[in-house]
C-alpha cells in the first residue's frame, strides 16, 4: 500500500510539471527531445531564436533541471513527448 501511496504521489508531481508548462512550451520541449537546435525550432515555429531560448529557460526552471539533455530525458522518461505535439 505504501508503494502504490509513492507511486501516486510520483505520477502526481509529474503530471503537476507537465501541467504547469504552456503549450508553446510543451512544444519546443518536443522539439528539443527530436534534438532539434534553438535556430531550427525558431523556424519551425515561426519565433525568433531569442524566444525560443526563453521558452527553454522557462520550461526547464518549471521542470527544475539544468539542462537541454535532462529535458529530454525528462520527457521521454515520462513518456510526453509524444502528447506535446498539435
Amino acid at each position: 500500500a505504501e508503494q502504490m501511496a509513492r507511486i501516486r504521489r510520483w505520477q502526481e508531481a509529474v503530471r503537476q510539471r507537465w501541467e504547469n508548462l504552456t503549450a508553446r512550451e510543451r512544444e519546443v520541449l518536443a522539439l528539443v527531445a527530436e534534438g532539434m537546435s534553438n535556430r531550427h525550432i525558431a523556424t519551425i515555429l515561426g519565433l525568433s531564436e531569442h524566444t525560443v531560448e526563453t521558452h527553454v529557460g522557462h520550461l526547464l526552471s518549471k521542470l527544475d533541471i539544468s539542462s537541454r539533455a535532462e529535458a529530454i530525458a525528462w520527457a521521454w522518461q515520462h513518456g510526453l513527448v509524444e502528447d506535446a505535439r498539435p
